[in-house]
Formats: structure tokens, sequence, C-alpha cells
């Protein structure tokens, strides 16, 4: 019996081992990222930026299911301020990158693409006042308690009980997404986008545990962000939408002018709800695999 103990002691050590290394791997990725984040402000920088907050984000939020809430608020205080901080901006490099993609072309849309390098710039302005002061050293410190946390939790309790946690932690959230789809409403974006943030959630989750659970391939991983771009290119659309309207309002563009470039972006944003309600039910093709990890202390390769 002793001899059982110690080996399912050295089991549970071991999950909690492999959790602590996949938070030091997202840790390691958003501090190199947000080093490059204080030094340029393109728009591939600050969207590897605030993806690498997001990843950390999801990773704490998962492991929060095992260790203190109080932890988890500290930590996702820390880094919403950073995404706050960014927001603006890469509202606008969206803007401007959805604009040359749809690849219009008037005087109308050539003040659009001027305003928006402008916004641009003020935007980072303001950003860097902010980013430049951040310090990875808080978030890292923050992250060493939730190791501590995980690896108490690896003494005390077993890994089977412990992963039975964290799998009932991602069915909810997808049973979240799973129940946005069925209130979307083809004519009101915002389904759509509420739907995303929580496939976000979701796909961030089902990426984190993906070595501990068999049947979650690589090609499955990328299938799920396909599917999540479709629902991502509605909101930049939407995002580009509301950008003409604050500009014909800012601007005082007359109406006769602004409205043929809106009616260009709202078509474009209704071809792409199109898209994604054409593949919408694929959304069941993710559902996190019923099966129990055999072993769930061993990462499967």
């Amino acid at each position: 019996m002793n001899s059982l103990a110690q080996t399912d002691g050295e089991r549970s050590q071991g999950l909690h081992d492999h959790l602590v290394e996949l938070l030091r791997t997202q840790v390691r990725r958003y501090r190199r990222r947000l080093k490059v984040g204080q030094r340029e402000f393109s728009e591939a920088a600050v969207h590897n930026l605030r993806v690498s907050i997001r990843r950390l984000l999801s990773t704490v939020e998962l492991l929060g299911d095992l260790t203190s809430a109080r932890q988890v608020k500290k930590v996702r205080r820390a880094l919403k301020r950073q995404l706050d901080a960014l927001g603006e901006l890469r509202d606008a490099q969206v803007q401007l990158l959805q604009l040359d993609r749809l690849r219009l072309r008037s005087p109308v849309v050539r003040a659009f693409r001027a305003y928006l390098r402008k916004r641009e710039k003020d935007c980072a302005r303001q950003a860097r006042k902010t980013v430049k002061h951040l310090k990875p050293g808080r978030v890292a410190a923050l992250m060493s308690k939730f190791e501590v946390e995980l690896r108490q939790c690896g003494k005390v309790r077993r890994a089977g009980a412990d992963f039975v946690v964290l799998r009932r932690g991602v069915n909810e959230v997808f049973a979240r997404v799973a129940a946005l789809r069925q209130q979307i409403d083809p004519a009101d974006a915002d389904t759509i986008h509420r739907t995303r943030v929580a496939f976000k959630k979701f796909r961030y989750r089902m990426e984190v545990l993906a070595p501990l659970l068999p049947g979650v391939s690589r090609e499955r991983l990328t299938a799920m962000r396909r599917y999540q771009n479709l629902m991502g290119a509605i909101q930049d659309a939407t995002v580009l939408l509301a950008g003409t309207r604050r500009f014909t309002r800012s601007e005082k563009i007359a109406a006769r002018l602004g409205g043929p470039l809106r009616v260009d972006v709202e078509r474009a944003r209704r071809r792409r709800i199109d898209r994604y309600l054409k593949a919408a039910n694929r959304l069941d093709d993710f559902r996190p695999p019923p099966s129990a990890l055999a072993r769930p202390w061993t990462a499967v390769t």
C-alpha cells in the first residue's frame, strides 16, 4: 500500500510539473513579445503581444480551477490593464489593414486612410506611455506564486482528480460556446462576436491541454483557429464600420460622400457573416473528446 501511495504521489507531481512548465512557456513568450512591443508598435508587434497576453490570461484562468481565486483576480487585473492600453491602437491598425484588403478606391477612402494613419500615430503615442513602463517582473512574480500553489497541489492531491477538474472547466466553456452559437442572430453581429470571444477562450484552453488529451491533434487545433478566424473577419469589418462612422462625424463628411463607403463596408461584413453561417455547425467537430486520459501525469507526444 505504501508503495502504491508513493507511485500515485509521483504521478500527481508529474502532472502538476507539466502544468507548471506550460505556464512558464507562456510567461517566456509574453516577456519576449513585451520586449519587442516596448521597442516598436507595428501591427504585427501589437497583435503578437495582445495574443500572448490573452494566451497567458487563458492559461491562468484554466489553472485557476486548481488554485486560489484571489491569485487569478490579481493576474487578470494586471493583464487586462495591458490589453486595454493597446486596444485603441489595435483597432486603428485593424481598420487600416481591412481597408487595404477591401481595395476600395475613392477620394473619401483616401481621406479615411489618412485619418486612420493619424489616429494610429496618436494611439501609438498614448500606448507607448503605458507600455514602456510595464514591468514583466511583476507578472512573473505573480506567476511564481501560481507555480508554488500548483506544486503544492501535486503533493496533496491525485493527478486524476485534478485532471477531472481541468476537463470539467473545458467542458463548461464549450457548453457556453454552444449555447451562444444557438443564440446567433444573423442580423446582429454582436451575437457572433460574443460567440467568438467564448470560442477563443475555449480554443486557448484546448491548446494548453492538448498534450494531455488524446485525439487533439495539431490539425484539429488548426481547424479551430480557422473557425475562429471566420468570426474574427466579421468583427474586423464591424470595427471598420464603426471607424467609418467616427470618421464621417468628426470630419463632417457629407452623407452623399460617406454613405457609399459605409455601404461597401457593410456589404463586405454581410459576405463574411454568410460565410461563417455556412460553417457555423462545424463547432460540433471541436467538442472536447469524451474519453479520460489513461495516464494524466504523462504528456501525450
